[in-house]
């Protein structure tokens, strides 16, 4: 499957980590499910909105 590029790259370093460091995976949890929507769960984010000049 191609996904473009930019992401196939990614993608690429992604499986290599995993290959490389089994270890490092997490199961997502029902815990950590709930610690995530705790955290960002009231955020509101408009993924089409410009970045501010303060976040570059």
């Amino acid at each position: 499957m191609s996904y473009g590029l930019p992401l196939q790259g990614f993608l690429d370093v992604l499986a290599q980590d995993i290959a490389n460091h089994p270890e490092r995976l997490h199961v997502v949890d029902g815990t950590l499910l709930r610690r995530i929507e705790a955290l960002v769960g009231g955020v509101d984010l408009d993924l089409d909105a410009p970045l501010s000049p303060d976040d570059e």
